[in-house]
């Protein structure tokens, strides 16, 4: 399953890459891929990214690469995009993150 998700989003002109530094099994972010429908991409509204990304955060995920220059899409495009992730998903994950993180250590 894996060969094929990686030889689709080649075929695509894409990548996803996800980074586990802080021992998260690989196995449970396969889970949460695999729950997902493999949601390794992750499009949408500043409220569906933000969705999407708070599922790796769950599995101890702390590191996403955001990849913007694929396709076609305009410098301005780009830009607006990056500007929104700043503005509005990283402050709401980072906030996220510390709930999760909070609610760990007092487990």
């Amino acid at each position: 399953m894996w060969t094929q998700i990686a030889s689709d989003v080649a075929a695509w002109g894409c990548g996803a890459r996800v980074i586990i530094r802080n021992g998260s099994p690989l196995g449970e972010l396969r889970k949460v891929a695999v729950q997902s429908g493999a949601d390794m991409i992750i499009v949408g509204t500043p409220e569906q990214c933000i969705e999407k990304m708070k599922r790796y955060v769950d599995i101890g995920v702390d590191e996403l690469i955001c990849y913007k220059q694929f396709g076609h899409l305009s410098h301005d495009s780009i830009m607006r995009s990056l500007d929104l992730i700043g503005r509005e998903v990283m402050p709401e994950i980072e906030a996220y993150s510390r709930q999760v993180a909070k609610r760990k250590a007092s487990a």
